[in-house]
């Protein structure tokens, strides 16, 4: 299993990721669900995602910081690893 601090990359949607206000809004069916802890595997997804889904337009998104709090409760932002 990944830890917390391992990068990642995730596909998602982007259609239609405005609400009625212009607000940027990920439709909920369209957020991101499945973590992928090897770029070259995210890569693969996202163009299977574009062959399945031809008008569907995606992003590939790398996930660099992750925010805590640490053991005395200060809140504290880390850089992921590769």
């Amino acid at each position: 299993m990944k830890s917390t601090t391992d990068k990642f990359w995730m596909v998602v949607r982007i259609n239609g990721a405005w609400d009625s206000a212009g607000n940027q809004k990920l439709p909920e069916e369209d957020a991101p669900r499945e973590m992928f802890f090897d770029y070259d595997e995210a890569l693969e997804e996202l163009l299977e995602y574009q062959d399945n889904i031809p008008k569907g337009e995606f992003v590939l998104l790398e996930a660099v910081a992750v925010a805590r709090q640490n053991l005395g409760g200060l809140l504290c932002v880390e850089n992921l690893v590769e």
